[in-house]
């Protein structure tokens, strides 16, 4: 909505001041040649359009200030997924002849696109739901989750104007021993969303729907949705994995 005023009073503007500048051609036009005027009529009628422009501006500031102010001024950031979504990540590949993937990811950009810089800002999710077949969610994850950045301790950045920010928000994690002794112990294959300790139940294969905000301690800057889905299957390289992941991603209006 605020958006569609600005557009509005920037083209009211724009439509009155060419509006004016074409009339004042035209009364120009309308003088007298044969007449001589002094500088002080030709300034007068220079002018005119210039005092309505002014005039009509004052206005629209008095009307409309604080609103111009927010869309111009407003903390703004925005979210890109990197790549074509899910990548893979093969470890150290130096040495390995045939690498395979060590898991895969689906990363994302947090990127400041106001004016000013964002301090403290967090991203949380809202709310997370599983589905076997995306017809009947249930919520997995009760109340809010504050993603921490690379380190359980650094739960908040600070992003300066145009600078970005990456972060891995979910994974597909293979089958791995978990270091026993006889190696008998293993940790399942699954999916894991950064911020929430799936039930194994909900980490085996199906949709997750995800509810983020970007925010700071004085307000929601943005808020997005994100639907996993994944098919319980799991291979080497992500040529062959592609078509068992996927996502959607969508921004939820204000």
């Amino acid at each position: 909505m605020k958006k569609f005023v600005i557009v509005l009073i920037i083209g009211a503007i724009i439509g009155i001041s060419c509006t004016l500048l074409v009339w004042e051609v035209l009364c120009l036009n309308d003088l007298d040649p044969t007449q001589k005027y002094g500088r002080a009529e030709l300034i007068y009628y220079m002018s005119q359009p210039l005092v309505v422009i002014g005039t009509f501006s004052a206005v629209i500031v008095a009307l409309f200030g604080n609103e111009i102010k927010n869309a111009i001024f407003s903390p703004k950031c925005r979210v890109r997924v990197e790549g074509d979504g899910f990548a893979e990540d093969l470890g150290e590949t130096i040495n390995n002849i045939n690498p395979q993937a060590q898991f895969y990811k689906l990363n994302v950009f947090l990127e400041n696109i106001g004016v000013k810089e964002l301090n403290e800002l967090q991203l949380v999710i809202k709310k997370a739901e599983y589905s076997q077949d995306q017809n009947k969610f249930r919520t997995v994850s009760h109340g809010e989750s504050v993603i921490f950045w690379r380190q359980p301790e650094i739960k908040s950045i600070n992003l300066r104007t145009s600078e970005s920010r990456d972060i891995i928000l979910a994974r597909v994690v293979p089958e791995a021993s978990l270091g026993t002794p006889d190696a008998s112990q293993k940790s399942p294959l699954r999916f894991s969303i950064t911020g929430i300790n799936l039930d194994q139940k909900y980490s085996k294969k199906g949709y997750w729907r995800v509810r983020y905000d970007i925010q700071t301690p004085h307000r929601i800057i943005n808020s997005f949705v994100i639907t996993y889905s994944w098919s319980g299957k799991w291979f080497n390289r992500l040529t062959e994995m592609t078509n068992e992941l996927g996502y959607e991603f969508k921004y939820i209006k204000k």
